[in-house]
């Protein structure tokens, strides 16, 4: 459960690999991980069933669980499963009947639905992993740090796609690139074609600092983009525990881990750095190109103040596109939307905290599982339930 925002971005990414192809949750424990080594915690009553339909909603076609079950013998004789060794019910055993009660409610309306595209795109790169696994800094983890920025999105109730580097950037509004060392030529292209065409691209944190060969760049910090967007960065150093605040979108934070500074240009700079070793510099850029703007982060804003910092850039961005597909859902709740063949968008909500949460209904909408009508306006959701709604009027 405390790991839902990595599970949730898993969805996220799986029915992106192949758009149009429901994937397959293969291995998943009834209860609680664990091997001869270590455990984790059991989940929470309930919480299986959020996980199951949360996948369901996000574009999963089947549920699977690891182990059936338990191993008598091996590395992963603690491990969850349905059944113990000695054939009876394990903890978990409830909790799969729950799932597949639910299954059968559900299955009509998501074999007759399927995902909504979103309207941002966050690009997650297996060989970016592979940089921090040779350069890892601080000892960074590549899918910890992609997983906190994708965290963000979630709590704000902004529905988004995390697709590959090679992914199709068709119909979306605003492409997030953090966490890519090297960008390709070809992606690159790609991307500025986006923009050119009206889009916006956020490039960074800790994006664009390195050649295919994992050197670093001789023409400028972040090579050709800098030429493209029109900007110029000076220095590239680790701004941890030097003091470094960053202001931008009327929030202020502190500024850490290996980052890029720009020179301040009153047309360009959004994010400006005071104190440190930069001070009066800029950590954000905007430029236009195009239709659209490329926009740089060029050092992560940390600890609390700097997730409300990244939040206000999310939304500001946002709202600026015209983002629609997103919703105010509290945290710890999700709204999955999805699409009929009539274009009829419904919503799929599901409490993953466990602590209950609400939603504002924006038209009449129809209970998809108990027929019945909702009016327009706050919904409360109670802990790990579910509620499978049909906006009316609305596409």
């Amino acid at each position: 459960q405390e790991n839902k925002a990595s599970y949730l971005m898993n969805c996220d990414l799986w029915r992106n690999f192949k758009k149009g192809r429901d994937f397959w949750i293969m291995e998943t424990s009834t209860s609680h991980a664990a091997s001869l080594e270590s455990y984790a915690s059991p989940h929470a009553n309930g919480y299986l069933r959020a996980e199951a339909i949360a996948s369901y909603a996000l574009g999963g076609e089947a549920f699977c669980y690891w182990l059936w079950r338990q191993q008598r013998a091996g590395c992963e004789q603690p491990h969850g499963s349905v059944i113990s060794a000695w054939g009876k019910p394990t903890i978990g055993f409830q909790s799969v009947l729950e799932v597949e009660e639910m299954r059968k409610k559900v299955e009509p309306f998501m074999v007759a639905t399927k995902p909504q595209q979103a309207d941002i795109a966050i690009t997650y790169s297996d060989q970016a992993k592979a940089f921090f696994q040779t350069e890892p800094h601080q000892q960074m983890n590549f899918r910890s740090l992609v997983t906190n920025f994708y965290n963000h999105f979630v709590s704000l109730g902004v529905h988004r796609d995390l697709i590959p580097e090679k992914g199709s950037l068709q119909d979306y509004k605003l492409l997030f690139t953090p966490f890519l060392p090297y960008i390709s030529d070809e992606y690159r292209k790609q991307a500025v074609d986006f923009v050119k065409s009206g889009g916006t691209w956020i490039v960074g944190p800790l994006s664009g600092g390195r050649t295919k060969e994992h050197t670093i760049h001789t023409n400028a910090a972040l090579g050709e983009l800098e030429e493209i967007a029109g900007i110029e960065a000076l220095y590239t150093y680790p701004m941890d525990g030097t003091g470094s605040v960053g202001h931008a979108f009327g929030e202020k934070a502190p500024l850490a881990l290996w980052s890029t500074v720009f020179e301040h240009v009153e047309q360009t700079t959004v994010g400006t750095i005071a104190g440190g070793n930069s001070d009066g510099k800029a950590f954000i850029t905007e430029s236009k190109v195009g239709k659209g703007k490329i926009v740089h982060i060029g050092s992560l804003p940390v600890e609390e103040d700097g997730d409300s910092l990244l939040m206000k850039l999310i939304d500001h961005y946002a709202t600026e596109a015209g983002v629609s597909v997103r919703t105010d859902v509290t945290k710890g709740t999700i709204v999955a939307p999805r699409i009929d063949d009539e274009g009829t968008q419904s919503w799929v909500i599901v409490n993953m905290d466990g602590e209950g949460g609400s939603v504002t209904v924006p038209v009449k909408a129809l209970d998809r599982l108990t027929e019945e009508m909702i009016s327009a306006g706050r919904l409360e959701i109670g802990p790990y339930e579910y509620r499978v709604l049909s906006l009316l009027n609305k596409g």
